[in-house]
């Protein structure tokens, strides 16, 4: 019961805490007298695009945002459409410039030069015939090649991707004289991660060792983010077994015996356990708190032995199987590198744990896409 108690109350404190990000960026934003540079936590692009006036109040007192830059090669750019305000992301420069709008389920491109502005959309009465999808594509951006009737052929094989839809923009903006280029995101942010936790509570011992990999997608989501690795485990558990009573039988000549299978006695299961565990990590806030929660999947193999104080044989055990498991638990940040955490764990295989320990974070690498 008291177990209980503190395992509710733990996922309890893990909820109360605000939205926040673990990652931080350098953000360089050009108001209408100023040019700001500070750090802050990091914004998805839909965040940035439909909110970014309120999101960079706090350092930018000037409230009109021109642009918005970040050292992971984003930008973002002031549209007014339908007297609503949007900060569209940078795809292309040159005469032609192409943003990219994702406030909608299907992604919206603006191709503008400093007199035309042509809007490059799916027209849902047509996404089901993509022959006439492709064919409204094609007339706006034949419209804005009009002048290079060579590129006309070109915009008939052009699908509404974002890679295509980019190069043909370059196509075009290499007829002009004017400097052009395309504009790539880093589009993942990796960590590797050390940690060690465990717990040596009463009859009960469970130490824990990870090596992981994780991947963040800031483009999408800061907090959520893919983690790989691998995790070894040293795992101890005694147990007392009362005496197991089968009933009673019936011996010859009407004699009544009692048969009992053993009795009272301790037993003591050691397994050491190697996992390659796959998950899906996500972080609820990184100010000094940091409450999360992953689940996953982990091909394990295990080497388990099982002694009993009333028996001098030892059963041994190799086995190979899938264990899930799913945590919630909070971190204490000491530094941005490293955390001293707790959390409640629960997996197939060892039931529920509650552990203790400390983890380190080494940043690895940006990622350009492909």
């Amino acid at each position: 019961m008291k177990t209980t108690i503190l395992f509710t109350i733990l996922f309890l404190n893990c909820i109360q805490f605000s939205i926040a990000q673990k990652l931080t960026l350098t953000y360089k934003i050009k108001t209408n007298d100023t040019v700001l540079i500070f750090q802050d936590k990091v914004f998805s692009d839909k965040t940035i695009e439909a909110n970014a006036q309120n999101i960079f109040r706090k350092n930018v007192p000037n409230p009109d945002i021109l642009s918005i830059e970040d050292d992971f090669n984003r930008e973002f750019i002031k549209l007014e459409s339908n007297h609503e305000i949007y900060y569209v992301k940078l795809l292309n420069k040159g005469f032609y410039s192409l943003y990219e709008s994702n406030l909608n389920s299907d992604s919206r491109y603006y191709a503008c030069s400093k007199t035309d502005t042509i809007v490059l959309e799916k027209n849902d009465l047509l996404a089901s015939n993509e022959v006439s999808a492709n064919l409204d594509l094609y007339k706006n951006l034949a419209s804005i090649s009009k002048n290079f009737p060579e590129l006309w052929l070109r915009a008939k094989t052009v699908k509404f991707e974002k890679k295509e839809i980019q190069k043909f923009i370059s196509e075009l903006n290499s007829k002009y004289s004017e400097a052009s280029y395309e504009i790539h995101n880093k589009g993942r942010f990796d960590y590797v991660s050390f940690s060690l936790k465990g717990m040596v509570l009463g009859n009960r011992t469970d130490i824990i060792f990870d090596v992981t990999k994780s991947h963040y997608f800031i483009g999408d989501s800061p907090n959520i983010s893919l983690k790989y690795g691998i995790r070894t485990n040293f795992y101890k558990r005694t147990e007392f077994i009362p005496a197991f009573w089968t009933g009673y039988f019936l011996i010859h000549n009407g004699i009544t015996d009692s048969l009992f299978v053993y009795r009272d006695h301790y037993e003591t299961l050691t397994a050491k356990i190697i996992e390659f565990p796959f998950a899906v990590n996500f972080e609820i806030t990184n100010s000094g708190f940091t409450p999360y929660f992953y689940t996953g999947l982990a091909p394990t193999v295990y080497f388990r032995e099982i002694s009993a104080t009333n028996s001098e044989h030892i059963s041994k055990t190799t086995k190979a199987s899938i264990n899930a498991f799913a945590a919630g638990g909070l971190k204490l940040k000491l530094t941005d590198s490293f955390n001293i955490m707790s959390e409640c764990r629960y997996d197939l295989t060892k039931g529920l744990n509650f552990l203790i320990g400390v983890e380190y974070f080494l940043h690895s690498t940006l990622h350009l896409p492909k």
